[in-house]
C-alpha cells in the first residue's frame, strides 16, 4: 500500500518531458534532483517491500541518467550550460549525490577532488571572457582602434554559446584569435581601476599615431607603457626628486590617494604619511601647483637659489 503510494506520488511529480525528453532535459533533472537528494537517498534506500518502487520508470530513468551524467562529468564533455546549474551546489553536495546514487564501491564515481577541478576550469574558462571583454572594452568607444569589435563580437559569441563542451575549451587552439592578447589582457587587468595607469597610458597612446589596431596596442604600445608605468613607480622610492608637473601628471584626476595606493605598487614605496599630505595639497590647490611652475621657471630664468 505505501510502496503504491509512494509510486504514484514519483509519477505525478515527474517532469512530463521524461523519460522520453533529449539528454539535455533530463540532465537537467538530475541537476534539479541533487537538490532534493535526501529525498532520492530515502526513495533508492528504501528497504521492505520495494520492487515497484525501483522499477518505476521515473526512477530507472532517473538512474540512468546519473550515470550518463556522470560520465559527462569525469570526460569533461559537460557543456557549459549544465555546468552553470550544477555548480550552483557545493563541491561536497554534488559529490554526496553522486557517491549515493551511484555504486559506492564503483571506482568510476566522480570524486570531490575532480569536481573542485572541473569548478575551477569552468571559473578559468569565465574569468578570461570576462578579462578579455573588459580590455576590448576599453578601446571600444575609441573610433581610432578600427577591428576592436570584432574582438568584443567573438567574445559576446563565446559567452553565448553555453553549448560548447569543457573538454572543447581547453583544447590548445580555442583561444587561438585571442593568443596574442590574453597575456597582456590578464597583466592590464589588473591595474584597470588605477587612475594613475590610466594616466600614464592616456599620455603614450596619444603619443603613438601608429595605436589603431588591437594587435598593434598588445604587442607595440602596451608593453612600453608597462615599462614606463613601472619606472615611474620606482620614482616614488625616492620621491622627494620627483617634479611637481611630473606628479601632477601620474596623480591627475585621482579621487583617492590612499585607495589608489591599495591598487598599485610604487616600488617600495611605503605609505610615508608626509608623502600623502603632499599628494592631497598638490591635487586640492592645483592653481598653487601651476603658480609654484611659474615660480620655478622664474628661479631658472634668473638663477635664483
Amino acid at each position: 500500500m505505501c510502496e503504491d503510494i509512494v509510486c504514484y506520488i514519483i509519477t505525478r511529480l515527474q517532469d512530463p518531458l521524461l523519460p522520453e525528453s533529449g539528454d539535455s532535459e533530463q540532465y537537467l533533472n538530475v541537476i534539479q534532483s541533487v537538490g532534493h537528494s535526501k529525498f532520492w537517498f530515502l526513495i533508492l534506500y528504501a528497504t521492505g517491500s520495494v520492487e515497484k518502487l525501483l522499477a518505476n520508470s521515473y526512477v530507472q530513468g532517473l538512474l540512468i541518467s546519473n550515470l550518463k551524467f556522470n560520465g559527462l562529468l569525469l570526460t569533461r564533455t559537460i557543456n557549459m550550460q549544465l555546468l552553470q546549474e550544477l555548480l550552483k551546489y557545493s563541491d561536497e553536495k554534488i559529490f554526496q549525490y553522486f557517491y549515493n546514487i551511484i555504486d559506492k564501491e564503483s571506482t568510476s564515481v566522480v570524486f570531490q577532488d575532480i569536481i573542485i577541478e572541473i569548478r575551477k576550469l569552468y571559473n578559468d574558462h569565465n574569468n578570461k571572457l570576462d578579462i578579455l571583454l573588459r580590455f576590448y572594452n576599453e578601446f571600444g568607444s575609441t573610433p581610432r582602434i578600427t577591428d576592436v569589435n570584432n574582438y568584443i563580437h567573438d567574445i559576446q559569441q563565446r559567452m553565448e554559446n553555453l553549448e560548447v563542451k569543457l573538454n572543447q575549451v581547453l583544447l590548445p587552439n580555442y583561444w587561438a584569435y585571442h593568443k596574442e592578447t590574453l597575456d597582456i589582457a590578464e597583466q592590464y587587468h589588473k591595474f584597470i581601476k588605477s587612475q594613475t595607469f590610466r594616466n600614464i597610458f592616456e599620455v603614450n597612446f596619444q603619443k603613438d599615431s601608429d595605436a589603431t589596431k588591437v594587435k598593434y596596442i598588445t604587442q607595440k604600445l602596451l608593453p612600453v607603457i608597462f615599462k614606463n608605468y613601472g619606472s615611474m613607480c620606482e620614482k616614488y622610492e625616492t620621491w622627494g626628486k620627483i617634479g611637481r608637473s611630473e606628479a601632477l601628471l601620474f596623480w591627475k584626476n585621482v579621487k583617492n590617494i590612499n585607495a589608489e595606493f591599495d591598487l598599485i605598487e610604487l616600488g617600495s614605496c611605503k605609505r610615508d604619511p608626509e608623502l600623502i599630505q603632499t599628494l592631497e595639497c598638490l591635487l586640492k590647490f592645483p592653481q598653487w601647483a601651476e603658480r609654484l611652475g611659474y615660480l620655478e621657471k622664474l628661479l631658472k630664468i634668473f638663477q635664483i637659489e
